[in-house]
């Protein structure tokens, strides 16, 4: 195959594996609290643009992608997802360049108070939106673009 060919594949993702159809609507009840709110959780396994997860979780659910507090809310979540796939996840974390430093930031404007990083992550060359692996629970850096099936909290 040609170098660029190679690099595009490797932007864009593997081919998804096919899988059986999921059950509808896929979530979990109430749990603990999490910044002073119960969130109830929905795996969707469509695969979608961290941008599309965004706006389905909003349109659908009045919710958006899920934010990580603690370690048993990621333990939770990463039980959650292995349930229904065995890809890695949107979640709710876009890491961006602000006066020249990088940050990331949680889509519903919550506090940075918790962090599952993967080594040499997050990646601090351009705007990135955040995956949580269903292997390691771990969470990666990945262009916005991609598409993976994601985690709603509502």
């Amino acid at each position: 195959m040609q170098p660029c060919l190679l690099l595009a594949l490797a932007l864009l993702g593997t081919a998804w594996a096919r899988q059986p159809a999921p059950r509808q609507p896929q979530e979990v009840p109430a749990g603990t609290a999490e910044r002073g709110h119960k969130f109830r959780y929905m795996v969707v396994t469509k695969a979608r643009t961290y941008a599309a997860a965004q706006r389905h979780c909003q349109k659908e659910l009045q919710g958006q992608l899920v934010s990580v507090h603690s370690a048993s809310t990621n333990e939770r979540l990463l039980k959650l997802a292995r349930t229904y796939t065995h890809h890695a996840l949107w979640i709710g974390a876009v890491t961006r360049c602000r006066g020249g430093n990088r940050e990331s930031q949680w889509e519903d404007a919550s506090p940075w108070n918790y962090a599952n990083w993967a080594p040499t992550q997050p990646s601090r060359l351009f705007t990135t939106c955040t995956t949580l692996s269903t292997h390691d629970g771990l969470w990666r850096s990945k262009f916005c673009f991609q598409l993976y099936p994601f985690i709603c909290q509502y």
